[in-house]
């Protein structure tokens, strides 16, 4: 039995039949077999073993078990030969009310693994694989975990168990490519204020990438021009409509929208933090049930296809572009920067008049992080230091790839410190926890530290991610989240080793 259906679509057929008809495509895929529901785990399960044992080259594994207890399959392919083969990430259904996410992974793996015409992509690119993160709130059709708690904000505070696993899947990897596919609402309660029935979302897809000043430049520059712009430019061909992501906010009564994001929360500024080239792909399809299924799996099969294309096609250009990112990050010329604000512009965004059925374009007020602009930077340490007692911060560092070392002896260093001068936490729950928001005062300091004091080096790949978690200021820090807890006066308990004196080891 196939997973059943939530509720009665919103999406009227005659705007469906004008804006988002059907391809006349069809997949071998298990949602496909029917005309209700979705692919069940049993179905996904029976799907990947039959389809990986007809490879060579392909493997069916788990990063681990949901809190429900279904362990969580990945695939991935690798045909023996070069060494300097690109690796490409992708995951769906870390959303479990995404459905065309996962059916469009299935798909790719399907097309990937029996059909011959796509296996010269294996002599440049290995492929990983995860259709279905979020197993348990797929099979309820539910955004978040069996906890309540959404999987693509815990990227920092690591407190979900599908999470961990699949963030230590994915550091044992080190993907060159990171493509996340997602579905979004095109029926959102702040649209329904224009024309006489509201308005819907025009656009087929959506690009997210991350306008985070800490990460490089180069993985910038990769990530927008090189990969983005050719899927954008395979969705011309298709007559799909597309658009930088976007998502509505209230600003006293008024209504304008976020362009981008910035959150290492989130998959695709974490991985772009950690030296990958990070997309996050949204295709129009939450509430629609199975209205436009097969578009929208097509168009999520389209957008991978186009990845590995484009990894394929510039294996030498992404190959040398990433290692110059991750030289970057080791050299430490970079400062870091602790808080930076979005630009505040007016962009024309286009929408359907659910009444008149018409397209329209409205110019809209909007804050974008593609053009971001740092307000607190600092110089980059060598090093910070963390008491012996800040284990799970030490975890959560580990789980994401960052190396951590420890002293052997007590060692006196001059450190910089954190004094908080101002603080507030908020009001309402985020994903489980009250937000801490700080500010600091930071001084030089002579500070015994004793054995077993936790090191992270800033000279590794990840060190980015560890410059996020561990600046308190930081919209992602490990303070604001509550993994390292900070208050009013006193000194948090992190340090910055800005220097060794006369090269002393660490």
């Amino acid at each position: 039995m196939h997973i059943g259906l939530v509720s009665n679509a919103q999406q009227p057929a005659r705007l469906t039949n004008k804006f988002f008809p059907d391809l006349g495509v069809s997949f071998n895929t298990p949602a496909f077999d029917s005309k209700h529901g979705f692919t069940n785990y049993k179905e996904l399960i029976s799907f990947l073993e039959a389809i990986t044992n007809k490879s060579d080259y392909a493997q069916l594994q788990y990063l681990g078990e949901t809190q429900r207890g279904k362990k969580i399959p990945y695939v991935s392919i690798s045909k023996p030969g070069s060494e300097r083969k690109l690796r490409i990430w992708m995951q769906g259904g870390i959303h479990g009310n995404e459905p065309a996410s996962s059916e469009g992974m299935l798909a790719v793996l399907q097309d990937l693994l029996t059909d011959d015409t796509y296996t010269y992509l294996f002599d440049k690119l290995d492929i990983i694989i995860v259709p279905m993160v979020n197993i348990d709130g797929y099979m309820r059709q539910n955004r978040r975990a069996k906890n309540d708690l959404d999987l693509n904000r815990d990227l920092i505070k690591l407190q979900i168990p599908e999470i961990q696993q699949l963030r230590a899947t994915y550091v044992k990897y080190s993907p060159h490519v990171s493509v996340d596919f997602h579905e979004y609402n095109p029926f959102r309660a702040a649209f329904r204020q224009f024309g006489s029935m509201g308005y819907a979302s025009f656009y087929d897809a959506m690009f997210l990438y991350s306008g985070e000043l800490n990460v490089e430049p180069k993985i910038r520059e990769l990530t927008e021009n090189l990969f983005v712009k050719n899927a954008k430019d395979k969705f011309s061909e298709g007559d799909f409509n597309y658009h930088d992501y976007f998502s509505p906010r209230d600003n006293l009564g008024k209504l304008y929208f976020n362009v981008g994001s910035t959150s290492a929360r989130s998959s695709a500024t974490s991985f772009a933090l950690g030296n990958s080239i990070s997309i996050l792909m949204e295709i129009r399809g939450i509430q629609l049930n199975r209205n436009s299924f097969e578009r929208r799996v097509f168009i999520t099969h389209t957008a991978a296809f186009s990845y590995l294309q484009t990894a394929y096609d510039n294996h030498k250009k992404v190959w040398e572009g990433v290692e110059e990112a991750i030289q970057s990050t080791i050299s430490r010329n970079r400062e870091v920067i602790v808080k930076s604000e979005k630009a505040n512009k007016e962009l024309p965004i286009k929408f359907i008049d659910i009444g008149e059925n018409e397209a329209v374009e409205n110019v809209f007020p909007v804050a974008s992080s593609k053009e971001m602009q740092a307000v607190i930077s600092r110089e980059r340490p060598l090093a910070y230091l963390l008491p012996p007692d800040q284990t799970q911060a030490v975890k959560n560092l580990t789980i994401l790839g960052v190396k951590v070392d420890t002293l052997t002896t007590n060692k006196n260093f001059e450190v910089e410190s954190y004094q908080v001068k101002a603080q507030e936490i908020e009001p309402s729950k985020y994903q489980g926890y009250f937000p801490n928001n700080v500010s600091t005062r930071v001084s030089k300091i002579e500070k015994k530290f004793p054995q077993g004091t936790y090191i992270i080096r800033l000279d590794q790949k990840n060190a980015n991610l560890a410059v996020t978690a561990l600046e308190p200021e930081n919209d992602n820090s490990f303070v604001r989240v509550r993994v390292i807890e900070a208050c009013k006066g006193q000194e948090i308990p992190i340090y910055r080793l800005m220097k060794t004196e006369g090269g002393q080891n660490l």
